[in-house]
């Protein structure tokens, strides 16, 4: 029998128990996708035994997101049996029919076994608003005994004025619920509703201008009432929380379950009164904010660089120290922005290749305990490098072990970095390289033949007193322009010398007696040839090039580089 008849012959006739597994994960891939054809249908219609399997397995059916093709609609409420369902209505920019506001309030006829609810639409139209009010109505009437996650994420963007939603729903018609998720132009809400009483996730997003007075100490009460919160994710456009000044300054809320907290806030002020009352656990935490940055501007509508680190950068490391870091053994984070003409981002999150790192770690080597991000909007009136040069240069980050940098940054960080203790592992994105090499060679004096280094006045000192990076062992860059070959090609404006490479991994192998251990290309582009990997082989033990070269000619067309740095899963709100 051929091989693939054999293949096919053995899967065909697998333990149903085993198909059941395969085709839950296909069904839960397909919850993402926008078909109108559930994929339990489609699984059904492959073979007879296929068929007989997904036909008896409740389970298949219990996730309804299309609600436009009656049939198949009413055979998965019917084929679910009494097994809890998940609903989800992701509406696109046409906004809810008639037809499939009907479906769905069917499928809210069967509220006892509603175990998640997600109402996702956008309103480009008043009509399709009301056409959602119906859905929205029944919610906030309905008793839902054991759904556990509800999500309401309205977008009315397109209004000239949105309805006001009041966030009122009856604890007594959710008892068993766990997570939830808001997102709402004018969304109304107090922090004393019982709603919030026990949650395990909480995230709101609002432009907050309706939001009623609500002080900084009922926001505490309501944390005190969600002790198992292990997510909190909150975005307003002003200043909501009033009065902090009456709450004392010693007031702690214990969250011991938190995992992670996300603040996009109107003003700094308001992230740091929230982390400054908050006990954290032991654990690793990832806790991340995004704030407009202020400060008093100058006749040039600009903000030095004194206002930065009074108004700015200052408070955030207080709060960091005062709050969580100082308990941290071993933080690890890195400084990234994204490449958008406005706003600017520039934030802290943890280092990429930490989870490959801890594999590889000695036993004596304690694993970092704290990942933390920050975030600061930068406005047209904010010179971004003030920022980048004075908030990594400030942070209390004397125990970090890793750090990757995306972007360019001033000697005087790079001077910072070097003086670490444990900074074992730097990784460098595109201009970020260009700063760190330049700081080398500004310490080191490299020489062009690649074998020598000029010991004058700085290098000596270098040498006899400290060496730069003492810890270093492994060096990752990426998307990186290297000095090209050919005279031909177009140069780009940061370009590394491949020469200050070699130049400095030979010093730290034999003279410093500090060799690097592991160094990673990725994505680089102009200079790299097989000869230059040698030469590095012979003074690295693992050494990874992906094969990537492009000539700068090729992609440079009198236009910078710019390399795009995802959003953390965080933005998405589902």
């Amino acid at each position: 029998m051929p091989l693939n008849d054999t293949f096919y012959h053995l899967a065909l006739y697998l333990p149903p128990e085993i198909w059941s597994r395969v085709f839950m994960i296909v069904v839960h891939d397909g919850w993402f996708l926008r078909s109108s054809i559930t994929p339990c249908v489609s699984l059904g219609h492959v073979c007879r035994y296929w068929r007989s399997v997904v036909l008896n397995d409740a389970k298949l059916w219990s996730r309804i997101d299309s609600f436009t093709t009656t049939p198949w609609y009413d055979s998965q409420l019917e084929r679910s049996r009494n097994l809890p369902l998940r609903c989800r209505v992701k509406g696109d920019i046409t906004g809810l029919s008639q037809l499939e506001s009907d479906r769905i309030m069917k499928a809210m006829d069967h509220a006892s076994r509603l175990h998640s609810f997600t109402f996702s639409i956008f309103a480009l139209h008043h009509p399709n608003f009301l056409q959602a009010t119906p859905i929205l109505k029944r919610l906030y009437n309905t008793p839902f005994p054991v759904m556990k996650r509800l999500t309401l994420d309205i977008c009315t963007a397109a209004f000239t004025h949105s309805p006001d939603l009041l966030l009122n729903l009856p604890k007594q018609n959710f008892p068993e619920l766990r997570q939830l998720h808001v997102r709402y132009d004018t969304l109304i809400f107090s922090w004393t509703l019982p709603i919030f009483t026990g949650l395990q996730s909480l995230r709101l997003d609002t432009k907050a201008e309706n939001l009623p007075v609500c002080t900084f100490g009922s926001f505490l009460d309501a944390l005190e009432r969600m002790p198992l919160l292990e997510r909190m994710h909150f975005n307003w456009t002003c200043e909501t929380l009033e009065e902090p000044e009456t709450v004392d300054p010693s007031r702690v809320v214990s969250l011991p379950h938190l995992q992670s907290i996300h603040l996009r806030a109107a003003v700094l002020r308001e992230c740091v009164n929230l982390i400054s009352h908050i006990r954290y656990p032991q654990e690793t935490i990832k806790i991340r904010f995004r704030f407009q940055a202020e400060g008093d501007e100058n006749e040039n509508r600009w903000y030095n660089e004194g206002e930065i680190s009074t108004y700015l950068v200052t408070p955030l490391a207080c709060a960091l120290q005062s709050s969580f870091l100082s308990n941290s053994l071993n933080p690890s984070a890195s400084s990234t922005t994204s490449h958008s003409r406005s706003p600017t981002w520039s934030c802290v999150h943890p280092h990429p290749s930490g989870e490959d790192t801890r594999k590889r770690r000695s036993g004596n080597v304690p694993i970092p305990s704290l990942h933390f991000t920050y975030e600061v909007q930068v406005d047209h009136d904010l010179r971004m490098d003030d920022v980048r040069k004075r908030s990594l240069s400030i942070l209390p980050l004397s125990d970090l072990q890793s750090i990757a940098l995306d972007h360019e940054l001033p000697t005087e960080v790079f001077k910072m970095l070097a003086d670490l203790p444990h900074l074992n592992i730097i990784a460098l994105m595109g201009n970020s390289c260009c700063g760190f090499f330049r700081y080398l060679d500004s310490e080191y004096k490299f020489t062009q033949d690649e074998t020598n280094i000029d010991a004058g006045a700085n290098s000596s000192a270098t040498l006899a007193n400290a060496p730069l990076f003492p810890s270093l062992t492994a060096l990752s860059l990426e998307n990186t322009i290297f000095e090209p070959r050919s005279a031909f090609v177009v140069s780009a404006e940061c370009q590394i010398r491949t020469d200050h490479i070699l130049g400095f991994l030979r010093l730290r192998k034999d003279t410093l007696g500090l060799p690097i251990q592991r160094i990673r290309f990725t994505r680089c582009l102009g200079g790299l040839s097989s000869s230059f990997m040698e030469d590095v082989e012979a003074l690295v033990p693992d050494v990874h090039w992906d094969g990537i070269s492009v000539p700068i000619c090729t992609i440079y067309d009198n236009n910078p580089l710019y390399w795009s740095s995802d959003e953390e899963d965080d933005d998405d709100f589902e």
